[in-house]
């Protein structure tokens, strides 16, 4: 029933089993592409952790495509001392990977390669996060890739407004 409502809006179903999270999923979809990724400027890794936006997406594309980053997401996550997860260290500040999308410089990158292909397992949800989602950010920032947010934290009264205030968002 699925397959069925997905071909007519689909170019390729990938079926996968359901381990490793979504991180995993977009390593088998990115392994899948292969070198077919290069006939691509912009490349999506979207999860369905989140519903929205309820409004059309063509303004934060526009918004989004006058900045000259490398890769961008809706939201963001403030640095965090100690890590929450951990209760030690940092967490440092990123985008959430709910939605991020990569402009090709980096997804053609030896950089992206390396990250994606020595990417390790992810058994359980705080490896997700803790293994992913809380250094993907920071791994290509260091590496020299700049990045930019859509609805950055700064800009709400929370530090999690995709969680916190989802209506102001």
């Amino acid at each position: 029933e699925g397959r069925a409502k997905l071909e007519p809006v689909s170019d390729e179903i990938l079926v996968r089993e359901n381990v490793g999270f979504d991180i995993w999923a977009h390593k088998d979809a990115l392994d899948h592409v292969g070198a077919g990724i290069a006939e691509f400027d912009e490349v999506l890794l979207t999860n369905d952790t989140w519903f929205g936006p309820v409004r059309p997406y063509g303004p934060v594309f526009e918004r989004m495509g006058e900045q000259a980053v490398h890769f961008w997401g809706m939201t963001d996550h403030a640095r965090e001392e100690p890590n929450p997860f951990t209760g030690e260290g940092v967490l440092h500040y990123h985008l959430q990977s709910f939605w991020i999308a990569v402009r090709r410089e980096m997804f053609l990158s030896p950089e992206w390669e390396a990250y994606w292909r020595d990417l390790p397992q992810m058994p359980g949800y705080f490896d997700a996060v803790l293994q992913h989602e809380a250094v993907f950010t920071e791994h290509f920032a260091s590496r020299g890739f700049g990045h930019g947010v859509a609805f950055g934290s700064e800009g709400y009264p929370t530090d999690h407004p995709a969680l916190f205030n989802p209506d102001l968002l």
